[in-house]
């Protein structure tokens, strides 16, 4: 016998597992179409079924957690539920297996490859005509999983979104002239920026890795190809990679939003963008690039103090490491050192620490190079070498600025 998901299908597991009973099941089947133009008018699209089970749940004030339901379909076809990690999907095997309509349309996204094997997220894992057409065209076993339709929707547009872009963008610059300046200083024409496709490939870039809490994107061109990676809990994944006839365009687009020299390949240069969120967030990224064999390779730190600032209790130290450090902070002598490798969390240690210490009894002094974050209850100075400032001859000066807690962010010398 060959099963749907249905409304009908998952409201009667519901009852099986006593979440409902028969008259609040007979109700939600007589109001899905009601339902239904609820979900649209709020999510601005059709509701898969799973979807519209919670919605409709949720509306009557029956708490079900998505992975609830997502677990139960799993049960049901005798394939495992998963939560989608991008950054353990093979994002090649996307585009060559699926299109970007396929996959909306489906909700359906291949996650990594064997030998034999492509794993498969689904939202509808009795979808049997699927498994076999991706059988067909992998020529391999599919072995599915079940995964949220909101979650494959998403990773499936920000794929294809990414790729679209740098693949139009690589029809547009030829490798052979990929050293001429004048077609990339076009990015500053502000009737284009629109419809540019590596703007929108930047775009995907920064809104991808601020999403996924990154706290650096390596972008570093190679012989053949340019590698997009993010640096997430101390670790480098790879990400993306394209073509490199695009790499020069595409840095020359942070560049000009870095506010850089793009005609300056040669030296090492700084600079800052200042980006908002979808959700009205504003992120800061300190910029650098040097030059390398194949081009300039470029680094960019996330400022986001919403993940820089945390309660000191959530940055992770064990019970006792975190009685020990605050006892130290609140103490009005002596040093603290903060070290470790890139990564490690010397930073939100710090700008947490001040945050917390900071009030209107304390006077509080920072030299930092850069400012990472600015905090408003503290004075905070930046290094000038050019204007003669610097950690060793701020620390002099600050000195005599009453302080009560002096922060310097280096100390090399």
């Amino acid at each position: 016998m060959t099963i749907k998901l249905t409304i009908d299908f998952l409201l009667e597991i519901l009852e099986e597992y006593k979440i409902i009973n028969s008259e609040k099941k007979r109700y939600l089947i007589y109001k899905q179409k009601w339902f239904i133009e609820k979900f649209i008018s709020k999510k601005n699209r059709e509701p898969f079924v799973s979807e519209l089970v919670i919605f409709m749940l949720n509306f009557e004030n029956i708490p079900v957690e998505e992975d609830f339901i997502l677990k139960l379909i799993a049960g049901r076809s005798g394939c495992d539920f998963i939560h989608i990690d991008p950054l353990k999907i093979d994002s090649s095997l996307v585009v060559r297996t699926i299109s970007l309509a396929y996959g909306k349309n489906n909700l359906v996204l291949p996650l990594t490859e064997t030998k034999d094997t492509v794993k498969l997220a689904m939202a509808d894992p009795f979808r049997m005509d699927l498994i076999d057409q991706l059988s067909a065209t992998t020529k391999k076993n599919i072995e599915p999983f079940v995964a949220s339709p909101e979650e494959i929707l998403k990773t499936v547009i920000d794929i294809f979104g990414f790729k679209k872009s740098i693949k139009q963008a690589a029809k547009d610059y030829k490798k052979e002239s990929f050293n001429s300046l004048e077609q990339f200083t076009r990015l500053k024409t502000s009737e284009e920026l629109d419809d540019k496709h590596i703007i929108n490939a930047v775009d995907y870039m920064l809104a991808y890795a601020i999403e996924q809490e990154a706290s650096d994107i390596h972008i570093e061109p190679k012989k053949e190809k340019t590698l997009i990676r993010f640096r997430i809990d101390g670790i480098l994944h790879t990400i993306y990679s394209f073509p490199i006839e695009v790499h020069l365009p595409f840095v020359s687009r942070l560049k000009t939003m870095a506010k850089m020299d793009i005609s300056d390949k040669r030296r090492p240069q700084d600079g800052r963008i200042k980006v908002q969120t979808k959700d009205g967030v504003e992120v800061e990224l300190r910029v650098s690039t040097i030059p390398v064999v194949f081009g300039e390779k470029v680094v960019l730190r996330i400022l986001d103090s919403s993940s820089f600032i945390k309660h000191l209790s959530q940055i992770g130290f064990v019970d006792n490491q975190y009685e020990k450090w605050k006892t130290a902070i609140k103490k009005n002598f002596g040093m603290l050192l903060v070290t470790g490798p890139t990564g490690s969390g010397k930073t939100t240690t710090l700008y947490s620490t001040l945050k917390e210490l900071a009030s209107g009894e304390l006077n509080i002094v920072s030299i930092e190079d850069p400012i990472e974050i600015v905090i408003d209850e503290i004075n905070q100075m930046s290094v000038n070498k050019k204007a003669g400032i610097t950690f060793s001859s701020s620390l002099r000066n600050i000195s005599r600025q009453d302080p009560d807690i002096s922060m310097v962010g280096e100390i090399r010398d």
